[in-house]
């Protein structure tokens, strides 16, 4: 058993929750768009503020499945090296979105990593299917957890690849 291996399909399965939740607030907000431009009167948007939580937690799921591929990566003694190359920018991205709501205060005027952002003046938003903060945006839709089962589909195979590699090496 590989440390961190196990751990991989339980936050792909979590991404996978967290896209549901995202989708449902997302229909659940533009309903209540629609129902306040025919009424002509404000809304309860509430509901749509938690969409950052499921957000940030989607983020958290990309960025843990990277933590335990460099983890598997590293204590198996195996290359992977093709698969993490060809996957490693989408990971360290998704990363970095996690990173930027992990540390968010620091972002915000005033905070050391404010100066840094491209457009200081996106605390953070929802748009359409992206979500964007400091003028970066990440993909928060099915879209992008069609990527992320592809990542995880493709490094389970390299792994039984290399496991079975290894496996017959050793029994010559």
């Amino acid at each position: 058993m590989l440390p961190g291996n196990d751990e991989i399909g339980v936050y792909y399965r979590s991404a996978s929750t967290q896209i549901q939740r995202i989708d449902a607030i997302r229909r659940s907000t533009q309903l209540a768009i629609e129902k306040a431009i025919r009424g002509g009167r404000a809304s309860d948007f509430r509901k749509g503020r938690r969409i950052y939580a499921e957000v940030h937690f989607y983020f958290i799921c990309w960025h843990a499945i990277h933590e335990r591929i460099k983890l598997v990566k590293l204590r198996s003694g195996f290359t992977l090296s093709r698969i993490y190359r060809k996957r490693r920018l989408r990971l360290c991205q998704y990363s970095t979105a996690r990173d930027h709501l992990e540390h968010y205060l620091e972002r915000l005027p005033g905070g050391r990593e404010y100066s840094k952002l491209k457009w200081p003046q996106d605390l953070g938003n929802l748009i359409g299917e992206r979500y964007s903060i400091g003028g970066d945006q990440w993909d928060v839709s099915r879209k992008s957890l069609r990527e992320l089962q592809a990542i995880v589909r493709d490094f389970t195979v390299a792994v039984a690849r290399e496991a079975r590699a290894r496996a017959a090496d050793s029994r010559r």
